[in-house]
């Protein structure tokens, strides 16, 4: 990664944490919070399904590059912090494009 990229992705990153939005939050209202960066544990299993904190009950959808954070441990307790880019809502997903893995 460059290093005006990781400039960039510490910026977003400071957003995110003083933001500090959660699945619910999100959720409530995910067009108001559309463009805006969240820092997740996201788990993703075999499936392909992604979810947050380690809770089925808060699934998301990936968008783009997506074996980055495929996490395949079979637990669905573990997780990758993820900084991500909340890119819309479809299907009753969040969608995030992720950024990195910090």
């Amino acid at each position: 990664m460059r290093r005006s990229e990781r400039r960039a992705n510490a910026s977003l990153l400071a957003e995110a944490r003083r933001l500090n939005l959660d699945y619910e939050k999100v959720l409530a209202d995910p067009k108001a919070y559309v463009g805006k960066p969240v820092a997740w544990c996201i788990s993703t299993t075999a499936a392909n399904s992604s979810f947050v904190a380690g809770r089925p009950a808060w699934p998301v959808a990936l968008n783009g590059s997506f074996d980055d954070y495929r996490t395949n441990t079979g637990s669905a307790s573990y997780c990758l912090d993820v900084l991500a880019v909340i890119t819309g809502f479809e299907h009753g997903l969040i969608q995030l494009r992720p950024v990195e893995k910090f």
